[in-house]
C-alpha cells in the first residue's frame, strides 16, 4: 500500500460522508493526515503523516504492514446523522501488548474531530522505535523495555 493523497473524491455528486466532508477531510489534513481514499458511500479512510517519529513510508522499500507495522490510522464511517472514528493506533501487529496496535471506536459529530485523536496522535509521533524494532525482532520484550 502506497500512501497517496486523493485530489478528488470519487463521487464529488454523492460525497462519503454527506455534507460535511469537505470539513472532516480539511479537519484531518490540518492536523497533519492524509486523506487515502474511500471505501463505499458512507466511509473516508485517513492515515497520521507523524507515524512512528514522522518516518516518510513512500521512501521506504517496504510499507509498514510489510515488517509488521500498523501506522495511526482512521476510517470515518457515517451512519444517517453521526460519525463513528474508527481509529488503529501506531504499533506492532504482532508483538507485545504494551507495543501492539489496537482499534478504538468512539462517536462524534461530524463538526469537531474526538478530542481522542489528540492522545493517539502524539503517541504516534513519540514512540519509541528503537523499542518497537526490539518488539519487532524478539514479539515479546522483556520487562525493562516496556517499563522503562
Amino acid at each position: 500500500m502506497h500512501i497517496r493523497p486523493v485530489t478528488r473524491l470519487p463521487d464529488e455528486q454523492h460525497p462519503p460522508l454527506g455534507p460535511h466532508t469537505d470539513a472532516i477531510i480539511k479537519a484531518f489534513e490540518s492536523r497533519d493526515w492524509i486523506f487515502l481514499d474511500c471505501h463505499d458511500a458512507n466511509t473516508a479512510f485517513f492515515t497520521y503523516r507523524g507515524s512512528f517519529g514522522w518516518i516518510d513510508f513512500e521512501r521506504k522499500a517496504y510499507t509498514p504492514s510489510d515488517i509488521d507495522l500498523a501506522t495511526l490510522d482512521c476510517l470515518v464511517i457515517r451512519d444517517r446523522k453521526t460519525f463513528l472514528a474508527e481509529v488503529t493506533t501506531c504499533g506492532v501487529t504482532k508483538g507485545c501488548s504494551h507495543h501492539r496496535s489496537m482499534t478504538v471506536r468512539f462517536p462524534f459529530d461530524g463538526l469537531v474531530l474526538p478530542d481522542q485523536l489528540d492522545e493517539h496522535e502524539t503517541q504516534a509521533r513519540d514512540i519509541d522505535t528503537a523499542e518497537v524494532a526490539q518488539c519487532l525482532l524478539f514479539r515479546e520484550c522483556s520487562e525493562a523495555v516496556c517499563r522503562g
